[in-house]
C-alpha cells in the first residue's frame, strides 16, 4: 500500500479537514468533491506526501504561502482528469465538418469571422483537432478570414503541455497513417503537431465557475461555436445552470454548443434549441427556453452509431448489423490472430463499426484473444447496435475472470445506455472498488495505459452520474 493511501484516513479524521475541503470547493468551483471526502482525502493525502507536511493545518498554511499559488496548481491537477486525444468521438467531427462549419461559413461571410472555443481543453487535443479540421477541409473557404480557435483550461500544467504541441502514441490512437505524418512531425520525444495547424489556435488560464465570462479579454465573446465536452460532470446543478446562461450570453445569434455525452445537467439546457446530427445531439441558441424537449443521454466511450468522415449510402437490408452471421472459427494461427487484432484495432479506431463485426465476433469466439481485444470487440458490438451480445459477452467475461476492472466499467456504461441505472451503479461501484483496493500508479490490465487511480477517478464519476438521474 502506498504511503498517501496510508495517510488517507488520518486526512478525513483531521478536524480541520472540513474547513480545508470547503476552502479548495470554493476557489476551484469543483462541487463534485462536496460529497466525495475519500476521494479528496486521498488526493489530499498525496499532496501532503509528496510536500513531506503533516495536517490539514499545515497544507491550508501551504497555500497561503509564498508557493501557495503553485501547490494550488498541482492540487488542480490531481483534482481533474485529464486524458484526452485528438479527434475524440469522430461523429463531433463529422457533424462539424458536414453541417456545422458549412452553415456558420455561409452566415459569415460578411464579417469574414470564425471563432470557436474548447473550454476545458486539457493538453489542447481538441482544439488542434478542430484547426486540422479546419486548415484541411475549409481553407479556400477560410481565405482572408479572422478564424481562431481558443482553448481554455482551469489547470495550468495542462496548458503548458497544449502550447508545447507535442504528444505520444497514446493521444493519436484515433489518427491513422498516412494522416498522421501530414499533421504531425516525429521526433526523438514524440510527435510534434507541424506548425501551420498550430497557427490560429490559443490557450489560456480559465476557471469556468470563477471567471468572467462573457470575457472579451480571452476572445471569449460573440462566439460561433462552444465545445464544453466531459467538464461539467465536476459541478453541482446550480452551477451547470449558471454556466448555460454563461454560454449563451458567449454565443453569436444561432452559435452552436456541443456538449460530451456523460455531461449531467447539460442535456436539457434553457435558451438552446436541441438538434439531432445523424444522432450525435448538439445545440443551437434560441431566443426562447425550449420547451418539451426530451432530455438526451447516451453512455460516454460507447456513445452514439458512429459516423464516417464521408456521407455513406444507407444500409442494404441483407447487411443488418445483427443479422451479421460470423462462420466458426476452426483453428487460428497465433500469428493471423495478431493480425485480426490489429486490423480490429484500426477498424475501431477510426469508427468503421460495420466493417469490424466479423472481426469483433471472431475475436470474441477465440478462447486466446487478448483482454484489450476483447474490450475492443465488446464496444463494437454495442456501437454496431448488439448490445444484447455486447452485454452477454461481458457477463461471460466476468463470470471467468470477477476481477476484471474495465469489463465491470464497461458493463456499468451499457447498462446506463440501457437504462438500468441501479445495475449501472452496481458495476461502476465493482470497478471502483476493485480500482482502489490496487496502487494508484498500478496498470489497469486491458486499459491501454490506464491507471488504476485514474479508472477508480472515473468510475465514480460515472456512479454519481446515475445517482444523480
Amino acid at each position: 500500500m502506498t504511503k498517501a493511501l496510508r495517510t488517507r484516513p488520518l486526512v478525513l479524521d483531521d478536524p480541520l479537514f472540513p474547513d480545508l475541503k470547503d476552502r479548495i470547493i470554493h476557489k476551484t468551483g469543483l462541487a463534485y468533491y462536496q460529497d466525495k471526502d475519500a476521494d479528496l482525502a486521498r488526493i489530499l493525502a498525496g499532496r501532503l506526501s509528496a510536500l513531506g507536511l503533516q495536517g490539514c493545518g499545515a497544507y491550508a498554511d501551504c497555500l497561503s504561502g509564498s508557493r501557495g499559488q503553485a501547490e494550488m496548481d498541482e492540487l488542480v491537477s490531481e483534482l481533474t482528469i485529464g486524458e484526452t486525444y485528438f479527434f475524440r468521438h469522430p461523429e463531433v467531427f463529422s457533424a462539424l465538418r458536414h453541417s456545422i462549419l458549412p452553415e456558420i461559413i455561409a452566415a459569415n461571410r460578411e464579417s469574414r469571422t470564425l471563432r470557436i472555443w474548447s473550454a476545458g481543453c486539457s493538453t489542447g487535443a481538441e482544439p488542434y483537432s478542430i484547426s486540422i479540421l479546419l486548415k484541411e477541409h475549409f481553407s479556400a473557404e477560410l481565405a482572408g478570414w479572422q478564424a481562431v480557435v481558443t482553448g481554455t483550461d482551469i489547470d495550468k500544467k495542462y496548458l503548458a503541455f497544449a502550447s508545447r504541441a507535442q504528444y505520444q502514441e497514446w493521444a493519436l490512437r484515433a489518427t491513422p497513417e498516412p494522416e498522421r505524418s501530414r499533421y504531425f512531425e516525429q521526433t526523438p520525444s514524440g510527435w510534434q503537431l507541424r506548425p501551420a495547424f498550430r497557427k490560429h489556435v490559443s490557450f489560456h488560464h480559465h476557471n469556468l465557475i470563477r471567471d468572467a465570462l462573457p470575457n472579451s479579454k480571452l476572445g471569449l465573446q460573440e462566439l460561433d461555436i462552444i465545445l464544453c465536452r466531459n467538464v461539467a460532470i465536476y459541478f453541482s446543478r446550480d452551477q451547470i445552470n449558471d454556466l448555460m446562461n454563461r454560454f449563451h450570453a458567449s454565443l453569436n445569434p444561432n452559435g452552436w454548443l456541443i456538449t460530451g455525452p456523460a455531461e449531467i445537467g447539460m442535456d436539457r439546457p434553457g435558451g438552446f434549441q436541441p438538434v439531432n446530427l445523424n444522432g450525435l445531439i448538439v445545440y443551437r441558441k434560441s431566443d426562447q427556453p425550449v420547451a418539451g424537449a426530451a432530455p438526451v443521454w447516451t453512455a460516454p466511450v460507447l456513445a452514439y452509431p458512429a459516423l464516417q468522415t464521408e456521407p455513406t449510402e444507407p444500409l442494404a437490408q441483407s447487411e443488418s448489423l445483427v443479422a451479421d452471421v460470423v462462420p466458426t472459427v476452426q483453428e487460428t494461427s497465433a500469428e493471423d490472430a495478431a493480425s485480426q487484432e490489429r486490423e480490429l484495432m484500426r477498424l475501431a479506431d477510426r469508427g468503421q463499426w460495420v466493417a469490424a463485426l466479423g472481426l469483433a465476433r471472431r475475436v470474441i469466439e477465440r478462447a486466446d484473444s487478448t483482454l484489450e481485444a476483447r474490450l475492443k470487440a465488446i464496444q463494437v458490438l454495442a456501437e454496431a447496435g448488439d448490445m444484447e451480445q455486447a452485454v452477454q459477452t461481458l457477463k461471460r467475461l466476468l463470470f471467468i475472470d470477477r476481477r476484471c476492472l474495465l469489463a465491470h466499467y464497461h458493463l456499468g456504461l451499457l447498462l446506463s445506455s440501457q437504462g438500468d441505472r441501479r445495475m449501472a451503479r452496481k458495476a461502476f461501484m465493482n470497478a471502483y472498488d476493485l480500482a482502489v483496493a490496487q496502487p494508484v500508479d498500478e496498470p489497469v490490465p486491458g486499459g491501454e495505459g490506464l491507471l488504476a487511480g485514474q479508472l477508480a477517478d472515473m468510475a465514480l464519476l460515472r456512479s454519481k452520474h446515475e445517482d444523480a438521474l
